[in-house]
């Protein structure tokens, strides 16, 4: 087995164990109000995994001050709303040199992981997370749940996590 398909392995393997992200401390704005091990079985379930993409494409779509290190769900919820093809996703970014993880927002397109803030903002996160192999796992978010978010900021974009959201919907 090659280093790459073990670290992916390694990863797959904390996931479905429920290791990844098991406290509130590892999802970043997570509410009181949720139960973070039912949560976590919701998205343990629900959740893909998906390899990165070198894909540049995206830079089409957003001026480069729209796309800020630490501001992953709203680089990315912009990218979906400007670009129909591209969905939207929260989940894990994880780094599996150093075996860090993140909670992060990130794109798909055709099954591949689009991450617009590490691709444009390399430098910064091989720093913070020492890995050359990225890998993803992660929930879609319905673009309806981005808009509706927008429209309750008066057009304005936070940076925070929909997912929330998405899981109070469906429950």
């Amino acid at each position: 087995m090659r280093n790459s398909e073990a670290n992916f392995k390694n990863f797959k393997d904390k996931v479905q164990s429920g290791e990844i992200f098991a406290s509130s401390y590892d999802w970043e704005f997570l509410p009181s109000d949720i139960d973070v091990r039912q949560f976590q079985e919701w998205y343990i379930e629900k959740g893909s995994f998906y390899t990165p993409t070198k894909c540049l494409f995206p830079f089409i779509f957003l001026k480069t001050e729209q796309n800020t290190p630490s501001l992953c769900f709203r680089n990315s919820q912009l990218l979906t709303l400007n670009n129909t093809n591209t969905l939207y996703c929260e989940g894990v970014l994880y780094g599996s040199e150093k075996d860090r993880k993140y909670h992060h927002g990130f794109n798909l397109r055709k099954d591949k992981a689009i991450d617009i803030t590490y691709l444009k903002n390399k430098r910064v996160y091989d720093e913070e997370i020492e890995s050359k192999t990225l890998f993803y796992h992660g929930i879609v978010i319905p673009i309806e749940l981005i808009r509706a978010a927008q429209i309750r900021n008066h057009g304005q974009f936070e940076q925070k996590p929909l997912i929330y959201d998405y899981y109070r919907s469906i429950l």
